[in-house]
């Protein structure tokens, strides 16, 4: 299964603590944000975050 969320992280570091965060809570879980996404139509600049797993509680 895999997750995919819209958010408004703008910075590489924003997006390292939230992987880091993520992967330590949920280590099953494979995890990456795109931050290159800023060109799709989503609203204001925002960015993708990625999540794979078995099971994924949103």
């Amino acid at each position: 299964m895999t997750e995919v969320f819209i958010t408004n992280i703008q910075t590489k570091i924003q997006a390292k603590d939230i992987l880091d965060f993520f992967k330590a809570n949920n280590p099953d879980l494979k995890i990456n944000y795109d931050l290159n996404e800023t060109d799709n139509a989503y609203h204001c600049g925002h960015t993708v975050l990625r999540v794979e797993g078995n099971k994924i509680e949103t």
